[in-house]
């Protein structure tokens, strides 16, 4: 896994979940370090949804320090392709047309 200051920067799920269970990081310096590599990618993403990140970060980080994880995944920062609604966030389908068109209605099991 590469680090910056000392800290994981890319690696995988396992890497992460590991690195909290040893207390080595939190789901929130997790969030933390892949909002500052998505703002030096910006023209990457349509969308960055930093305040829900770092509010879901927090929670994880909650659970994680409770040892009340949801599963492996608990804490592990994901990004999603705007094909899909996403609610809060706009579809484009890497379309300039649907840029300005937030979905009308997401899918309950998409809300996560």
């Amino acid at each position: 896994m590469k680090t910056y200051d000392g800290m994981p920067v890319t690696g995988t799920a396992a890497d992460l979940h590991a690195a909290y269970a040893q207390g080595m990081l939190t789901p929130c310096d997790a969030v933390e370090l892949c909002l500052l590599a998505a703002h030096a990618t910006q023209s990457v993403f349509t969308c960055i949804t930093a305040d829900r990140a770092r509010e879901e970060a927090r929670q994880s980080t909650a659970r994680w320090r409770a040892g009340r994880t949801l599963g492996p995944l608990d804490g592990v920062p994901v990004t999603w392709k705007d094909l899909f609604d996403v609610r809060g966030t706009p579809t484009t389908a890497a379309s300039a047309l649907l840029m300005q068109a937030p979905p009308e209605v997401a899918p309950e099991f998409w809300s996560a």
